[in-house]
């Protein structure tokens, strides 16, 4: 959590918008908002990019959620519908630790929904099974069963 208060106070002082003064320039108010989801796609691409031990996930993702609250579960529930599958599954991972009760609909939206590919499938069903759902498999729809024995290896 300190870590990731000392990046986003350097993101503001090398941007001169932490409402200090940085070599004479103005005070002026810097969107947190932005740098915060920024945070959040680095997180993102960090999990997808590297090979990083699920200990180590989840203690960077809880680092992050204390940090962000509420703003992370919003984030994440957006990038369920990210172009890339890596970040859609990442998400929806994440959001099975991290979650509330409003993450549970757009999980469940996603084993249900047909033209979700069977790795987002996977994922939205382990993050409700981190949320403690139950989840009735029988009424879930696959396109290749393999895919998810692959993602789940």
């Amino acid at each position: 959590m300190y870590i990731l208060r000392v990046y986003l106070k350097g993101l503001l002082l090398l941007t001169g918008k932490s409402g200090d003064s940085v070599k004479g320039q103005k005070n002026s108010k810097v969107n947190h908002t932005l740098l915060k989801r920024n945070l959040v796609n680095k997180w993102l691409n960090e999990m997808i990019e590297n090979e990083v031990s699920i200990e180590e996930a989840i203690e960077k993702l809880k680092a992050l959620h204390s940090e962000l609250g509420d703003l992370l579960i919003s984030i994440l529930i957006k990038k369920l519908e990210d172009k890339n599958v890596r970040i859609r599954s990442t998400a929806a991972w994440a959001l099975g630790v991290v979650g509330n009760e409003d993450t549970i609909d757009p999980l469940r939206r996603i084993i249900y929904d047909p033209k979700k590919s069977d790795i987002a499938k996977a994922a939205a069903i382990t993050g409700l099974h981190e949320l403690g759902e139950d989840i009735d498999l029988s009424e879930i729809t696959l396109k290749n069963p393999v895919s998810v024995f692959k993602y789940l290896v």
